[in-house]
């Protein structure tokens, strides 16, 4: 959506996160990015959700985020990731994804060789 934490309101704030909106509703209130001036105040946002990049001010507007979107708020480690946004932090959760991998191969190679004695 290409907002920037601290400087954007909090996107769950903006569309109310009532447990009565519809996803198509709170889609397209996020989607067009403004709110009317019958939707309360929004507070500025401090933290984005690596799973679906969306902005929230506070840990209830990331529960409410999660029960709206059904998301689980954990970033795909194969997701493509550009060179002008790749840093250190995504270089050390790509080396932890693949050392689980490995670690996984690993763990199923010993159970394979366990069943075979």
């Amino acid at each position: 959506l290409g907002l920037k934490v601290g400087v954007a309101p909090c996107q769950i704030c903006l569309i109310g996160g009532d447990e009565k909106s519809t996803t198509t509703t709170t889609i397209t209130a996020l989607t067009q990015g403004a709110a009317s001036s019958e939707e309360k105040q929004a507070n500025t946002s401090k933290y984005r959700c690596p799973g679906c990049q969306l902005l929230y001010c506070s840990l209830l507007c990331c529960k409410k985020h999660k029960d709206i979107f059904t998301c689980s708020g954990e970033r795909d480690p194969t997701e493509f990731s550009s060179l002008a946004e790749y840093g250190q932090s995504t270089l050390s959760s790509d080396f932890r994804f693949l050392e689980d991998q490995r670690n996984k191969q690993i763990k199923l190679q010993t159970l394979r060789s366990r069943k075979r004695m």
